[in-house]
């Protein structure tokens, strides 16, 4: 299986945690940092899955440098922004890239 590896960042702002993907710009919400971290990873599927149906994931993926792994899992990589909390773990999203 082919599989991505991608940094969720999380900030509060005022009630709610704001999630965002930092390789693609997906982003979302939610009342915890798990249900924004979730959300995020679901806008994040919606997108790839999206990209695939257009034929246009392997393309995307490549401009904004993002690596798509084979086999077995690698250490993720992390970048925190200030006033971010990230959050490691490997999530694979299946990439039909």
């Amino acid at each position: 299986m082919k599989y991505i590896i991608l940094t969720i960042a999380v900030e509060r702002e005022g009630d709610y945690y704001v999630s965002s993907c930092m390789e693609l710009g997906t982003a979302s919400f939610g009342i915890s940092e798990k249900e924004a971290i979730q959300n995020a990873l679901d806008a994040t599927s919606l997108y790839l899955n999206t990209l695939r149906d257009l034929g246009e994931c392997s393309a995307v993926l490549e401009t904004k440098g993002v690596t798509v792994h084979e086999g077995q899992s690698v250490g993720p990589r992390m970048q925190c922004p200030p006033s971010s909390s990230v959050q490691s773990a490997v999530v694979p999203l299946p990439v039909y890239a």
